[in-house]
């Protein structure tokens, strides 16, 4: 009515930026200082590796290199994560075909971007991803149903080791 000083829908008024629209103020898509671009302090995209044939050694090795880490993941984003996998494991694991179901490979993909994301926006998982290669061991998959379910068996030595080193505390 009078403006709207940076509230509100800003239709049919002048907004304080000096045009004409949605005035959104600070918390609008204003992409000036952002824009997407590419930080200076980005992570390399993980190559895909095997998983060792030891998984659980693996496993025990990296949660133990997590304890003296000031940032830990925390034991309900790491069930999380281990849901999402378990979804998976539980179709694959009676069949018998060499490669993953379309629909498990699509899952197995949602799992990867679900990483990534947390991957940035949490430092605990930053460190867990880092230190478990997990992201790594994710794109060593590709379709194999004997390579999945083995990260899922790695998976579950994470979570394992996770709750027997006392790293997740009370959550």
């Amino acid at each position: 009515m009078y403006g709207n000083n940076g509230y509100g829908n800003g239709r049919g008024n002048f907004n304080s930026r000096g045009s004409y629209g949605n005035s959104r103020g600070s918390y609008g898509n204003d992409r000036g200082s952002y824009g997407g671009q590419r930080r200076d302090d980005a992570p390399e995209i993980p190559k895909p590796m095997k998983l060792p044939t030891d998984y659980v050694k693996a496993a025990e090795d990296a949660m133990k290199s997590i304890l003296p880490e000031r940032d830990k993941i925390t034991t309900s984003k790491l069930r999380n994560l281990y849901s999402l996998a378990m979804c998976i494991y539980d179709k694959e694991l009676r069949r018998t075909d060499p490669k993953l179901l379309p629909e498990d490979d699509a899952k197995l993909t949602q799992l990867h971007m679900r990483l990534l994301y947390e991957y940035g926006r949490d430092k605990g998982v930053k460190v867990f991803a880092d230190k478990t290669k997990v992201l790594s061991y994710l794109k060593g998959i590709q379709s194999s149903r004997k390579e999945y379910l083995n990260f899922a068996h790695y998976m579950e030595a994470l979570v394992a080791y996770h709750r027997f080193l006392g790293i997740g505390g009370k959550n």
